[in-house]
C-alpha cells in the first residue's frame, strides 16, 4: 500500500476531477456532464472549484467543451478490448446530489486501487431499504459483478442474502462497524472525538457542547459520542448534550440545534465550544449560529470530524479530525483484491485519525477580529 497521504494537502480541483472521472468511466454521466450550474446546485460545491476540477479533466483530454457549451467525454482510442472484472459498489446515499462527503472519498480511493487493477465499477446508490439493497445485489450479480464494496448501513437480512451469495465483500466506512460477517475499514472514531475534546480543553475550554443528528442510527458516531463522553469524564467536566438533535440530518437540525445554544447563551452559562459528528453537521451550525448573530469563534468555537471536502463551503477554515476517507477507500479496495484471489479471514482494519487546527477554534475569551 502506498505512504498515508494527508487528504488536507490533496489539492481540492485535484480530487475532485478524480470522482467525476470515476463515474465518467463507469458510465455514470454517459456523454455529457451536467452543466456547471446543475453541479453546483446538486454538489452544493462552489462553482469555482467545480470549474477548476473541469479544467483538470479538459488538460487530460478525459472531456471536451463542445460547440454548445457542454463537457463531453473524449472515449479513449485504444480501449482494451474483451470482457473486465466488475466490482459493485452498494451505497445508500445519491454519489452526486447530496454534499460531497466522506463516502465520495471512499469512492475516489476505490477507484484508484481497482482502476490501477484493471476492474471496472458498476454503481447501485439511493438503496434505503435492506430489500433495495437485496434487489441491487441481484440485478448486479445477473450483471457479472463478481465482488462487492459496501458504504453504509447493513444491516442483518442484507448481510445475510450477500454472505448466501458467496461473492468477496467488503464493508467501507463507519456506520456499520460492529459485524463480524465481513472485513471492514473504518476509522478509529473513539480516539479521534476523544483527542479533540482534549485538546480543546488544553485550550482552556471547560464548557464543551456536542451536536449531532445521528447518535443512534450511526455506529462510528456513536463512538464519537463515547469520545467526546469519556474526554469530559476523565478531565470531570460536565457534558454537554442540549444541541444533540435525533432526526438525521433534517433541514431543521442545525437551527434548532442554535436555538439551543442562544438559549444557553442567556442563561449565561452557554459553552466555549462546541464539537460536531461530521464537518457537514460543522458547517450547517456554524451557518445558523451566524444568522442568531452568534460568531464564529469570536463567541463560540466550533470543529468538525472527518476533513470533507465540503469545508470548502466554510466561511471559516474548519478546524476537524481527518479520518483519512482517500486511504480507507483504498485499503478497502486491496482487501478484496485479496479477496477475489482467495477467501481471507474478515478483519476489521482501523485507521488512525489526525487532529487538524484551524481558525475555528480559538482559545475561550480571545477576541477575533
Amino acid at each position: 500500500m502506498k505512504p498515508m497521504s494527508h487528504p488536507a494537502a490533496v489539492d481540492q480541483p485535484q480530487r475532485l476531477s478524480e470522482l467525476f472521472r470515476i463515474l465518467l468511466n463507469c458510465g455514470f454521466f454517459g456523454s455529457v456532464l451536467p452543466s456547471v450550474q446543475k453541479m453546483v446546485a446538486q454538489m452544493r460545491l462552489p462553482k469555482r472549484l467545480i470549474e477548476d476540477a473541469l479544467v483538470v479533466l479538459v488538460k487530460e483530454e478525459a472531456i471536451a467543451l463542445d460547440a454548445d457549451g457542454h463537457y463531453r467525454r473524449i472515449y479513449p482510442a485504444n480501449v482494451a478490448e474483451g470482457v473486465r472484472t466488475r466490482i459493485g459498489v452498494l451505497t445508500e446515499r445519491n454519489i452526486f446530489m447530496r454534499y460531497f462527503e466522506v463516502y465520495q472519498d471512499y469512492l475516489i480511493g476505490l477507484g484508484q486501487i481497482f482502476g490501477g487493477a484493471g476492474l471496472d465499477l458498476v454503481f447501485a446508490h439511493e438503496l434505503v431499504s435492506a430489500e433495495s439493497k437485496i434487489i441491487a445485489l441481484e440485478e448486479l450479480i445477473r450483471a457479472g459483478v463478481t465482488g462487492f464494496v459496501i458504504i453504509g448501513r447493513s444491516d442483518e437480512q442484507f448481510r445475510a442474502a450477500l454472505k448466501a451469495t458467496g461473492i468477496p465483500a467488503i464493508l467501507c466506512g463507519n456506520t456499520t462497524i460492529e459485524q463480524r460477517d465481513f472485513a471492514c475499514v473504518c476509522s478509529d472514531n473513539l480516539f479521534g472525538m476523544k483527542n479533540l475534546v482534549a485538546r480543546l480543553q488544553a485550550m482552556g475550554h471547560r464548557r464543551i457542547a456536542y451536536y449531532t443528528t445521528a447518535s443512534r442510527s450511526h455506529e462510528g458516531y456513536r463512538h464519537r459520542i463515547i469520545g467526546y463522553r469519556n474526554a469530559m469524564e476523565d478531565a470531570q467536566l460536565e457534558t454537554y448534550e442540549e444541541l444533540i438533535q435525533e432526526n438525521r440530518h433534517s433541514p431543521d437540525s442545525a437551527r434548532l440545534a442554535a436555538e439551543a445554544y442562544l438559549g444557553l447563551q442567556r442563561r449565561s452559562n452557554a459553552p466555549t465550544a462546541v464539537v460536531c459528528a461530521c464537518d457537514r453537521e460543522a458547517f450547517e451550525l456554524i451557518s445558523e449560529l451566524e444568522k442568531l448573530g452568534i460568531q464564529v469563534p469570536g463567541d463560540v468555537s466550533v470543529a468538525g470530524f472527518e476533513n470533507s471536502l465540503i469545508n470548502a463551503l466554510s466561511p471559516i477554515p474548519l478546524t476537524t479530525v481527518d479520518i483519512f476517507a482517500l486511504e480507507m477507500g483504498r485499503m478497502a479496495g486491496e482487501l478484496l483484491l485479496l479477496e477475489l484471489k482467495a477467501p481471507q479471514q474478515p478483519v476489521r482494519v482501523v485507521m488512525p485519525s489526525l487532529l487538524l487546527e484551524r481558525a475555528s477554534v480559538v482559545p475561550p475569551g480571545i477576541a477575533v477580529g
